[in-house]
């Protein structure tokens, strides 16, 4: 989303560069933690009838799709189905 003037991501940027490095790593965990919440809010609507394991599955599959190749997507989707 870019509908920010140019003085005001300049603003943003100075701010966030004024911050200690605790600092920016507790924004980040805390934009990580939104987004997911976000996504299992979601994936919880489009699959209301699925387990919290078979949400995580959903989770894992939606958010490393491209990043393996499906035999070790296979293998560690049952490796989260089988977490206890």
């Amino acid at each position: 989303m870019l509908d920010s003037t140019p003085k005001i991501l300049q603003k943003q940027f100075e701010i966030y560069q004024s911050k200690s490095q605790e600092d920016k790593i507790s924004m980040l965990v805390d934009m990580m933690e939104y987004s997911i919440n976000q996504t299992m809010d979601v994936l919880r609507k489009w699959y209301p009838e699925k387990s919290p394991i078979e949400l995580k599955v959903e989770f894992f599959k939606h958010y490393y799709k491209d990043d393996f190749g499906q035999k070790a997507m296979d293998r560690m989707l049952e490796k989260i189905r089988n977490e206890e």
